[in-house]
């Protein structure tokens, strides 16, 4: 296999398996897998993109993927 390449998450959007990569924003997976998130400063400082990431609340604009499992639940 290959060596050094990206840092594939195991991670589910809602349930949903997406694709994702150990520090990606959280922002850009959403996006690509559909999900709507609602979005206001974009800067981390409003909460309204609040999301729950592996039992934690977290802003999807500045949170990244984890490695390992990564399950993120919209509120």
């Amino acid at each position: 296999g290959l060596k050094g390449g990206p840092n594939v998450s195991e991670c589910t959007i809602n349930g949903k398996p997406v694709k994702a990569v150990a520090g990606q924003k959280v922002s850009q997976v959403a996006a690509a897998a559909r999900v709507k998130i609602t979005y206001s400063c974009k800067k981390g400082d409003c909460g309204t993109c609040e999301v729950m990431q592996n039992g934690r609340i977290t802003k999807a604009c500045q949170a990244k993927i984890n490695s390992g499992k990564c399950d993120i639940r919209t509120l």
